[in-house]
């Protein structure tokens, strides 16, 4: 799991593998919204921005999805992935990851 707080999070994000430019492009725009919106609540960390890499974040989906928003899948010329927005108190956290990332059984029951 990734915390992503400024462009170079995004830029390291894109060195580290294969990771789709529409992805990428959702996490540039999603950057600049939060730090134009609200640069005081993301310092305090009330809102946040995460990149889940591997199957071991899925306890911490699981965990946080009870207070769950909103659950997006995005396909984008054949990829996809997933965008949840998690209000827990006064923090937001706003997750993203690359289908395949979380196991099947977990991505298709969000799908759904």
């Amino acid at each position: 799991m990734n915390r992503i707080s400024s462009h170079d999070d995004v830029a390291a994000i894109n060195e580290s593998g294969q990771v789709p430019l529409s992805y990428l492009s959702s996490l540039e725009f999603q950057c600049n919204l939060i730090q134009k919106i609200s640069p005081t609540k993301t310092r305090e960390g009330l809102v946040q921005l995460i990149h889940l890499t591997d199957e071991e974040d899925v306890s911490f989906v699981g965990e946080q999805l009870i207070n769950a928003k909103t659950v997006e899948f995005i396909e984008n010329n054949g990829e996809s992935f997933f965008r949840i927005n998690i209000e827990n108190g006064n923090q937001l956290f706003i997750l993203y990851f690359l289908s395949g990332t979380l196991p099947e059984k977990f991505e298709t029951w969000l799908r759904n």
